[in-house]
């Protein structure tokens, strides 16, 4: 068929420019994809497997698409959706196409891409002379981090990049030369690992991409000195983010400096070992200690825990403070059960912001954001009062006010049950714009507007067998009998003649036909134009809304650790900056968490850098020796975390 010819060259041509992509190529309501990535897609899933022209082809219909994004992502693909930019026509020629988005595992945002309860990093790296530069990047949530070691530490970058498990890689070129490098990623398969020339993954172009993205002269005020490597990896994150997306990243309103020295470094063995959120047998969550003390209630706060424990804090100050609030919630059993009620009804405040900041929040995510403010109100309303300081999500009555304004706004403007997409009508509410009202009634009253205007003209024409009437051809019409039409008006004008009648349009009758049926267009059209404005005025909230996320975050965790206390009988351990570790009673949290209730055998601990500082443990195969080491190297990052730990009593030296 030579009209395929010149779709397989266009197809090749926009391919050309996405090698490491699948392309979704847009053909009516299918995606199609050709030549090897049929091949590959068709294996990934399970899909039929045809030809055009002699090239492998598979397709997905396009309403379904979103799944098999996320199956090829998961999967550790890249996707190109090319789409077509006018509807197919009846003139000659093939239509006009172009890719208009690019998926990414690292780049991911939508929440159907997504774990809820773990953050989705990108993360770049390079060695620049005698020092490492790393950042890493949560698109969905508006994390960005970055910071600068010694190349001699180069075990922090092995333990970060097992830390924060990147689902994509952003490499310097040249780093790939250093056998350390080398032999850390052939360990760590997993990510997707993109190269990138030296001369573009360099400290000047990531400077000047930085400066220019926050719009400033320096990125002193950020922590880092002009010529930090730490700037040449994010803006390589910077820069591949935005090429992705296609979006300004307006999430991304601070670059932190990553601060090793605010918590406890667990080497990438320790973190493997200890099981803390991968267990050893299969590399998946069940069975660690995320796994037996996760009772948080919200995705943010799940996050939130995750990261507790994989970065144990060294104040003791910052450690107390979190205990503190452990406690207040511990001591007050009806405030705990009330706060975890709440926090099941927030929402993922921090992703959405993040959509909200880009503007590609819909009117559920706003409507959803007003819900759990309202919930935030309501869990500062209910705290305890011992302890209420340290766990309040507003803290100020100006932050309260602002909420409040945002939820009035909201709930007055938007829909009760908007639709979540933009092109279907159904996202503002009645009474908002009067415009809006007047085409809904439009719309809604067509019957009473044409018995209206028919009873006007049937008594300013006297013909009281006038009627009006309505077919597909010739719409909406007013009808006189034979005789009848003999008295037929100036205004009138003719559109059929019948054997026993005439039918008739006026300029009146034609406006209206014109207003009824473009009443739904100008409704979605209008509805579309309202939201818009509405979501750039709610989009200077959303550093905002994020900063509330991080609070609800942090008081979910503390809510989840003083109900894991309750449920486990754990006590809270006293923490000092001595040199005593004295465990007495403890017990294994994962352990303990999988057998019937009381079945673990207690075990103490002493240990005193002032004193008794060695130990030495024997005993068969099997006996648990390696159990108790784990034990108590959990209780010690348990309670470096903020968390109440499994023991009568417990202290700890930091």
């Amino acid at each position: 068929m030579p009209e395929q010819i010149p779709l397989l060259e266009q197809y090749e041509r926009i391919k050309s420019g996405h090698r490491d992509e699948i392309l979704f190529f847009r053909l009516g309501d299918f995606y199609e994809m050709f030549y090897q990535d049929a091949l590959e897609a068709s294996s990934l899933l399970n899909l039929t497997l045809t030809h055009r022209q002699d090239a492998p082809m598979c397709g997905i219909p396009h309403h379904a698409a979103r799944s098999y994004i996320g199956r090829l992502l998961r999967a550790g693909r890249k996707i190109a959706i090319c789409e077509q930019l006018a509807p197919a026509g009846k003139g000659k020629g093939i239509i006009e196409r172009a890719v208009v988005e690019v998926i990414t595992p690292g780049s991911a945002m939508d929440e159907e891409f997504l774990d809820s309860r773990a953050n989705n990093y990108l993360a770049a790296f390079g060695l620049f002379g005698d020092r490492y530069a790393l950042s890493w990047a949560d698109a969905s949530t508006g994390e960005f981090r970055a910071c600068s070691f010694p190349s001699s530490d180069a075990e922090r970058l092995r333990r970060d990049l097992y830390r924060l498990s990147p689902r994509e890689l952003i490499l310097r070129q040249s780093v790939l030369d250093v056998p350390f490098v080398a032999r850390m990623l052939a360990e760590n398969p997993g990510p997707v690992v993109n190269r990138v020339p030296d001369w573009v993954f360099a400290v000047e172009q990531g400077g000047n991409r930085l400066r220019e993205h926050f719009g400033t002269v320096s990125m002193k005020g950020f922590g880092f000195d002009d010529d930090d490597p730490a700037l040449a990896a994010a803006g390589a994150v910077l820069e591949y983010l935005g090429e992705s997306t296609g979006t300004r990243l307006s999430q991304f309103a601070l670059l932190v400096a990553a601060n090793d020295s605010e918590h406890v470094a667990i080497d990438e063995s320790s973190q493997k070992n200890l099981e803390i959120d991968r267990n050893l047998r299969d590399g998946t969550g069940a069975f660690t200690l995320l796994d037996a003390l996760d009772y948080t209630r919200s995705a943010m706060g799940a996050r939130a825990l995750r990261r507790r424990f994989l970065q144990p804090l060294v104040s003791v100050q910052s450690i107390e403070r979190r205990l503190d609030a452990v406690e207040a919630l511990h001591r007050d059993q009806r405030a705990l059960e009330r706060t975890r009620r709440l926090l099941a009804s927030c929402l993922d405040l921090e992703r959405l912001a993040a959509r909200l900041s880009m503007e590609r929040a819909n009117a559920r995510d706003i409507l959803g954001a007003a819900d759990t403010l309202t919930a935030a109100l309501a869990l500062d309303d209910g705290l305890p009062t011992e302890g209420k300081a340290g766990l309040a999500i507003f803290g100020i009555g100006e932050a309260r006010e602002r909420a409040g304004a945002f939820i009035e706004q909201a709930r007055t403007a938007i829909a009760p049950e908007p639709s979540a997409a933009l092109d279907e009508g159904g996202l503002i509410r009645d009474g908002w714009n009067a415009e809006l009202d007047t085409l809904r009634a439009l719309k809604a009253n067509t019957h009473q507007m044409l018995e209206r205007y028919l009873e006007e003209e049937r008594a300013a024409t006297g013909l009281a067998g006038l009627k009006v009437k309505y077919n597909r051809i010739l719409g909406y019409y007013l009808e006189l009998s034979r005789n009848a039409a003999q008295g037929a008006p100036a205004h009138f004008i003719r559109r059929q003649s019948l054997s026993n009648g005439e039918r008739y349009t006026t300029e009146r009758l034609s406006a209206l036909e014109s207003d009824i049926n473009g009443a739904s267009e100008r409704i979605i059209d209008l509805e579309y134009r309202l939201f818009v404005e509405l979501r750039s005025r709610f989009r200077k909230d959303a550093e905002f809304l994020q900063s509330i996320a991080g609070a609800i975050a942090e008081l979910d965790c503390a809510a989840c650790l003083a109900w894991a206390a309750t449920t486990r009988g754990y006590v809270r351990p006293v923490v000092d900056d001595s040199g005593l570790l004295d465990v007495r009673g403890g017990r294994h949290p994962v352990v303990e968490a999988h057998l019937p209730a009381g079945d673990f055998v207690p075990n103490d601990l002493c240990l005193d850098t002032m004193a008794t500082s060695f130990a030495l443990i024997t005993g068969p195969n099997m006996a648990g020796k390696s159990t108790f080491l784990r034990q108590n190297a959990l209780i010690v990052l348990m309670a470096q975390a903020g968390s109440f730990v499994p023991a009568v009593s417990a202290r700890i030296g930091v």
